[in-house]
């Protein structure tokens, strides 16, 4: 994972702990099943979009710096085409 991916991970799970407090500090308990199971919903929606959209961003750098003639997609393949121009 990249140093981008885990803030971004860091941050969900920060907006996670402050909305569960704004959910059950507003129900008064911790026994609200309707709480658990929106939070579960948001945070598995939300997830799955930070996830994907990591996915897509590592693909299009790959893309970016991909060395033609290989197809090689690791980080020394974009080393040797930016030192090639």
């Amino acid at each position: 994972m990249t140093m981008l991916n885990l803030k971004a991970v860091a941050t969900l799970l920060i907006l996670l702990v402050v909305l569960a407090g704004l959910v059950f500090a507003s129900a008064g308990t911790l026994h609200y099943w309707q709480g658990w199971t929106f939070l579960l919903v948001y945070f598995a929606a939300s997830l799955a979009i930070t996830l994907g959209a990591a996915a897509i961003d590592s693909y299009s750098d790959c893309a970016r710096f991909m060395v033609r003639t290989t197809g090689d997609c690791s980080d020394s393949g974009g080393a040797d085409l930016a030192a090639s121009r």
